[in-house]
């Protein structure tokens, strides 16, 4: 049998993740605005929401996602989230409004 050597982490990674991932700790639910059609894979953003979506998981929080209509949410990411919620992009009425569905569905009612 082979000994496989011990991977290493970079620390600068394990920091950036930790500083990513500080609110879920104080947050009861994860909600995430996501627009993918104007999200760069290589961006800090894109990146930011992907281990932010991963430690909600791995911690067993409400994933709450809020995306524009006609946004293409990947099927395994509706069966992980909580609630999808659309809003008509560019109308913060709408974005709000979304919101407000997405906590309701999960027993939790804002009165704004």
């Amino acid at each position: 049998m082979s000994k496989r050597k011990k991977a290493r982490r970079p620390d600068d990674l394990v920091a950036w993740a930790r500083r990513a991932t500080a609110g879920i700790d104080q947050s009861a639910s994860m909600i995430g605005i996501v627009d993918w059609t104007k999200s760069d894979k290589d961006s800090d953003r894109y990146w930011t929401f992907a281990i932010q979506l991963g430690r909600c998981l791995l911690e067993g929080k409400p994933l709450l996602l809020i995306v524009p209509n006609g946004t293409d949410v990947p099927e395994r990411l509706k069966l992980a989230a909580s609630a999808v919620e659309y809003y008509v992009d560019g109308d913060d009425v709408s974005v709000t409004a979304a919101c407000k569905r997405a906590f309701e569905s999960i027993g939790v009612f804002v009165k704004h």
